[in-house]
């Protein structure tokens, strides 16, 4: 039975963009983006650490889903499947971190250009393509800092309603619509990147399955669940009281860390390294050695 993922999970969203395997179609969107040759974008472009550094140690580790340099382009691939207050804010510490990060490498000038890619799997109010820089007053603010919204529900708005889309929004709106066999059929029909992400994406679920048992239904439930955990994690008053107003009980939170503890313990015992391991169940290192 063909097994059908959603390409906008986490885990899913990752293994794609840091795949060798799907390199072609990472390069793809990075050539279509930044209008350079995809030949040129596929020999040069470097998949970089996700992990960027803590200003302090008290800090929370951040880890993007994709970061990819290209030339003196650094750029931040970030998935959001759902909104929340404070959001943009939030992405913006990783476009900021790597900024500042950028400092710290022996030069006092700056040498690469930084672009946060916002591919937005919920619905909003904005275009399918938003491109801004940081602005002071009338004047750009700095020409080395770039953000990209992408609204994938507007993207698939217009190619319901029959009007064109660029060849980069078809390959962000397949993303989306990976759970519906009719539409991605419609949306690859003579798309060879398109066509050749699908096989792959097939194998990809195919070797999960059998790998590590993944089952993408409940890691999307383990996902809604942790998600819901950052409430009980403020441990303040009004974060408990914002917590209670979303219907947050603590044992569904309890349930899906334990799911997820359980299934870095199978992977460990079978071999499987811990680097991969964190980037697939988004546990920190010190997480699963705990559980040895």
């Amino acid at each position: 039975m063909k097994i059908l993922i959603d390409c906008t999970l986490d885990v899913v969203f990752k293994t794609i963009f840091k795949s060798k395997n799907t390199r072609f179609y990472v390069a793809s969107i990075i050539s279509e983006f930044l209008k350079l040759n995809y030949d040129y974008v596929y020999q040069n472009m470097q998949i970089l650490d996700g992990e960027l550094p803590k200003d302090n140690l008290k800090e929370k580790g951040k880890i993007s889903d994709c970061i990819v340099k290209i030339d003196n382009q650094i750029i931040i691939f970030e998935m959001n499947r759902e909104n929340y207050d404070n959001l943009r804010e939030n992405k913006l510490r990783y476009l900021t971190t790597v900024f500042n990060n950028n400092f710290k490498v022996g030069s006092k000038f700056l040498k690469n250009k930084i672009i946060l890619f916002n591919i937005n799997a919920f619905k909003e109010n904005s275009e399918s393509i938003e491109n801004y820089k940081l602005r002071s007053e009338n004047e750009i603010y700095t020409k080395y800092i770039r953000c990209v919204n992408i609204n994938l529900e507007k993207v698939k708005e217009k190619w319901y309603n029959k009007f064109t889309i660029s060849k980069l929004e078809k390959y962000l709106l397949y993303l989306l619509i990976s759970k519906n066999e009719e539409e991605i059929k419609e949306l690859i029909k003579g798309e060879k990147i398109l066509m050749k992400l699908e096989k792959e994406r097939e194998k990809l679920s195919l070797r999960d399955q059998l790998l590590y048992g993944i089952d993408y239904e409940e890691e999307k439930r383990i996902e809604d669940n942790l998600k819901k955990e950052t409430y009980l994690r403020i441990g303040k008053e009004e974060g408990q009281k914002e917590g209670e107003a979303n219907g947050i009980k603590k044992g569904e939170v309890i349930g899906a860390r334990k799911t997820t503890l359980e299934k870095a313990k199978l992977m460990l015992e079978n071999g499987i390294d811990i680097k991969l391991i964190e980037k697939i169940m988004g546990l920190s290192e010190n997480e699963i050695k705990s559980i040895k």
